[in-house]
């Protein structure tokens, strides 16, 4: 058995969340959406890998930050009934740079999201943290392009 948190583990659940964003449908249909079961389910199992157990994955909960309404990520999740974490979740193919987005909406909604504390921007492919509207270490690539069947996942 492989230990708590090892390559293996974290391979599996990337496959896992994969091969779960792929069986979804027809690629030309991919969008945020696509990405909610799994994304949940991969947080859920790379939480348990590290750890952090009993943690909640919430769709699309409002969240209020010093009384005033952020928005409604796609995802929030909560451990120890504290809320640590939201998601965003972007169309495959769409980044996770909300600072290079240039959609109204988008913008929009990265100026009311940069406040958070802990943010994850992902198009599912690549994965960013952002702490109060600074991004921490580098993008995390999972996959060279979920819409692409024989695009490999990380780690090779």
């Amino acid at each position: 058995m492989s230990p708590v948190g090892s390559i293996s583990n974290f391979s599996s659940a990337v496959t896992a969340f994969a091969k779960a964003v792929r069986a979804s449908g027809p690629v030309t249909q991919f969008n945020e959406e696509t990405l909610t079961a799994p994304a949940r389910d991969l947080i859920l199992a790379m939480g348990a890998q590290v750890g952090v157990g009993n943690l909640l994955v919430v769709d699309k909960s409002p969240v209020v930050l010093a009384g005033v309404s952020v928005g409604v990520p796609d995802l929030s999740v909560y451990s120890k009934g504290l809320l640590r974490l939201v998601v965003e979740l972007k169309a495959p193919g769409k980044g996770a740079d909300p600072t290079a987005f240039t959609i109204p909406h988008d913008k929009d909604q990265w100026q009311r999201y940069s406040q958070l504390p802990n943010i994850v921007y992902t198009d599912g492919n690549t994965w960013t943290l952002w702490r109060s509207g600074v991004a921490c270490g580098q993008p995390l690539v999972l996959c060279s392009d979920l819409r692409d069947s024989d695009a490999a996942v990380a780690p090779n």
